[in-house]
């Protein structure tokens, strides 16, 4: 039988060495030739099957891979588009917070001056000789010297602020749109009541001009040097009048006509004469030296009522002068005029 037929091989070492024949059996020979074939065969086919599998997939991962490719150039655009809206978002809110600030400030600006034109108007009132309600007066500002009469003041103090921050309503802190719009109705409603009551006012006082006398102390009691001025602090409070330095013995008039309602020693104030002389107005005199008129008589303007001294409390030879209306205390500086 051929496949029982033996196939001789020779073994020839590179040394040349002795050459050793190896005989194999045939079959096995070609049992050897059709494995290596077979498994040539099998890695050729299982070859061609992947590359074949190979472009399936490549055909179908390019898309995704084109696909993927836009993805990322989208999601960096919304990335960029996200920072930006993120800084303008920022933005706006920082403006908005700075329009708020404002907002409330304006706010609370306005209170406060409604709050010192309200003051303002209580000591118009008063001055004018129109009677105030218990409550109202009580919310008058300023008071000074022995007997806490109202004194005419009109500037900002802590106090006033705290009260224009009380009544706006708000605090520092954020509130709701629905919190700003009530209060700012609240102080609209507020500015429509006072112009109101100063419409009222201004109609009253039309009406009074025609009874106003001409009797207004317009004038200087006493040629000297005005050493202390009016609403100046003192132990007692606030100066209510005009100090004027002058020699011992220089004549004191009366700026205008008027009866005299207090002659003689009052405390601290020393020789002192209070004149009357109409319609709420007061001129007041002290620390003087000599007095020429008593209680009820009644002196013309520009009469000498008496001497500069230094009686009172006092460090030096001056006039202490005072004028009221409505027993109100006002700057005598603004009355020194002829």
């Amino acid at each position: 039988m051929p496949f029982k037929r033996s196939i001789s091989v020779l073994i020839v070492p590179h040394d040349g060495g002795e050459t050793k024949p190896v005989s194999v059996p045939r079959w096995a020979l070609i049992t050897i030739i059709c494995l290596f074939f077979a498994v040539l065969i099998g890695l050729g086919s299982t070859a061609i099957y992947y590359a074949s599998r190979y472009e399936e997939v490549s055909e179908r991962i390019d898309p995704l891979e084109e696909r993927g490719d836009f993805l990322a150039r989208k999601n960096g655009e919304y990335k960029t588009s996200a920072m930006v809206s993120n800084s303008e978002l920022s933005a706006l809110t920082n403006a908005a917070e700075r329009d708020r600030q404002a907002y409330e400030n304006s706010l609370r600006a306005v209170r406060l001056q409604l709050t010192q034109l309200q003051n303002f108007y209580k000591n118009l009132r008063i001055m004018a000789g129109f009677k105030l309600e218990a409550e109202a007066a009580d919310a008058v500002l300023g008071s000074g010297g022995p007997e806490g009469e109202a004194v005419v003041e009109v500037e900002t103090t802590d106090e006033q602020e705290l009260e224009a921050i009380t009544t706006f309503g708000l605090s520092f802190a954020n509130h709701s749109a629905q919190e700003y719009a009530s209060a700012e109705a609240s102080l609209l409603t507020d500015m429509a009541g006072l112009s109101s009551e100063m419409y009222l006012l201004l109609r009253d006082l039309e009406q009074r001009i025609s009874t106003i006398s001409p009797d207004v102390p317009f004038g200087v009691p006493v040629q000297g040097v005005i050493t202390s001025y009016f609403g100046e602090p003192r132990w007692h409070g606030p100066h209510k009048g005009l100090d004027i330095a002058a020699p011992i013995g220089t004549f004191i008039t009366t700026p205008a006509d008027g009866i005299v309602i207090e002659s003689g020693y009052r405390g601290a104030y020393g020789l002192t004469v209070w004149i009357d002389h109409g319609n709420g107005y007061e001129t007041r005199y002290a620390h003087m030296g000599t007095a020429t008129f008593s209680v009820g008589e009644r002196v013309n303007a520009g009469q000498m009522i008496g001497t500069i001294g230094v009686t009172g409390a006092t460090t030096g030879p001056h006039l202490h002068y005072e004028v009221r209306l409505n027993n109100v205390a006002l700057d005598p500086l603004n009355y020194l005029v002829q």
